[in-house]
């Protein structure tokens, strides 16, 4: 029975329904292993054969060339043996389509492989952790890559795209760079349009040029993404990416890093240079922190969100949005963000005041000096409105401190400030206070002079005694004596709703200056 494989006239291996070439080599028996592999790499010579002959005729008066291959055939020999073939093939490029590589552990065909000067892998499958094709230019296009693999750097058999992956799939883990101190450098664009089921790793790698490519075609979609020890000299984009858990740790990024529209659950960024501009605007971010990281030109998050709106806010600072020893050389952009959980913003490096207009904090966990930054960021330009808007905030802030290390007449104050007005935030509410401060005065007044109608003195004589005294100390209070003139045995009270009246309605003053001025 033949390959069910469309053009290809071999024999199916065993009871396959594919021969050895092209069959799933999950599919194959354990006992049969051995001989799929044998039967693979006699039909990968005659494949490679024929696809020279079919493409590169040799010359009629190369009789050695002629013979060799003729004995190849024969014999099922490895075509790197060969020293005539070593010398013709590097000049030729080799296209392999649909077939199923299998790993080089088990068999190394890779000596073949690396004769040809390109070679160019259509549709095909590969069971392999690595390639060592550094002399060799590939390209791989619609690929299926079974296991974790290890990218070193190779030259690039220009085709269809500037990637040497192009809308390949990679269904397990994804290695780019080495271990140890030395560093790989890549000098092509690795992925255009490529899928990733599990994870990508980048350590100890120099990228020339951007790594990914054509992002908005095909959204890229990672579990995890781990950047380590890695300079990229040609820029770096995530634009329209979703990714679970984004790690950078010790990288330059030289031109600039891009990740518009990213959808990204938990951000780690630690001791990283950025060059040039960083733009994550209307991206996402459920958790975010960096650390010790250095923004050299503009930092640009216009419209990002930072935590879940509709999500469960919780006590700890896991989930706080936090800029710990964060250098901003340049402006900062923060216009219409939203932190949903809390900013950690105190320990920055600011060269230029931040922009955080229109935007939205969340007050709970979020410390005084983020508050006092920002407050500071609108008053140096002159934005009074939202500058008293944070002032409130760090206020609250500041108050909230008191609770733990604050004394006894420092928790009053402020407790009563943000009781009556919110700090100068709230017109409404000392309008209240004073309203019904006004009626409960009125009502002791009338229930003063029912009163003493007909008792001659309040709850016992000798409170009469004491409020005669306080009623005559409080006439001598000059500033409100002919205030109280008419108020004849209730001084004392109405000097303290007096008192009282005029703080509110120096609150409400206040509070509708800081609505429109400051």
């Amino acid at each position: 029975m033949k390959c069910g494989v469309d053009g290809c006239d071999n024999q199916a291996f065993q009871d396959l329904d594919e021969c050895a070439l092209h069959c799933d080599k999950d599919c194959v028996h354990e006992d049969s292993i051995n001989n799929v592999l044998s039967e693979f790499n006699r039909l990968l010579n005659f494949y490679i054969l024929d696809e020279v002959l079919s493409r590169y005729i040799p010359d009629s008066e190369d009789e050695r060339y002629i013979k060799e291959i003729a004995k190849y055939r024969k014999n099922n020999k490895c075509l790197y043996e060969s020293m005539i073939f070593r010398e013709k093939f590097c000049e030729y490029e080799i296209g392999f389509h649909g077939i199923s590589f299998p790993s080089i552990t088990l068999i190394n065909y890779t000596e073949t492989l690396i004769i040809f000067k390109n070679i160019w892998f259509d549709k095909c499958v590969f069971y392999v952790k690595f390639f060592n094709l550094k002399s060799t230019g590939v390209f791989f296009e619609q690929c299926v890559f079974k296991c974790e693999i290890y990218i070193e750097p190779a030259a690039l058999f220009l085709l269809k795209k500037n990637s040497i992956f192009y809308q390949c799939v990679f269904e397990d883990k994804v290695y780019i760079g080495r271990e140890g101190r030395y560093k790989y450098t890549f000098g092509e664009s690795l992925f255009s349009g490529c899928v990733f089921e599990n994870f990508i790793k980048f350590k100890n790698a120099i990228l020339k040029k951007e790594p990914f490519l054509d992002i908005d075609e095909r959204k890229l979609k990672l579990s995890t993404l781990q950047i380590c020890d890695c300079n990229f000299d040609g820029g770096f984009k995530l634009n329209s990416t979703h990714i679970s858990y984004l790690w950078i740790e010790n990288t330059n990024f030289l031109i600039g890093f891009w990740m518009l529209k990213a959808n990204v659950t938990t951000l780690n960024c630690t001791n990283v240079v950025i060059d040039g501009m960083f733009d994550a605007s209307n991206s996402s971010f459920v958790r975010a922190k960096f650390n010790r990281t250095k923004f050299l030109d503009v930092a640009d998050f216009e419209e990002v969100k930072f935590g879940k709106a509709d999500g469960e806010f919780l006590e700890s600072d896991e989930h706080t949005t936090q800029f710990k020893y964060v250098t901003f050389v340049n402006a900062s952009n923060f216009k219409n963000t939203s932190f949903f959980y809390s900013l950690d913003f105190e320990n920055v490096d600011l060269r230029e005041q931040p922009n955080f207009l229109k935007s939205n904090i969340n007050p709970h966990n979020t410390n005084r000096e983020t508050f006092r930054i920002i407050k500071y960021s609108f008053d140096s330009r002159g934005n009074t409105l939202e500058a008293n808007r944070f002032f409130v905030q760090e206020m609250k802030a500041f108050k909230n401190e008191l609770k733990e290390e604050g004394g006894f007449w420092d928790k009053l104050v402020y407790n009563v400030n943000d009781l009556i007005s919110e700090f100068g935030r709230n017109y409404i509410r000392p309008i209240i206070w004073l309203i019904a401060s006004l009626i409960l005065y009125t009502t002791l007044l009338y229930f003063h002079d029912w009163y003493f109608d007909s008792h001659n003195y309040f709850i016992h004589p000798w409170f009469n005694t004491l409020s005669v005294y306080a009623n005559s100390a409080a006439r001598n209070f000059l500033p409100l004596s002919r205030f109280l003139e008419s108020k004849s045995g209730f001084e004392f009270v109405s000097l303290l709703f007096y008192i009282w009246f005029g703080i509110l309605i120096w609150q409400i003053v206040v509070a509708i200056k800081r609505h429109t001025q400051r």
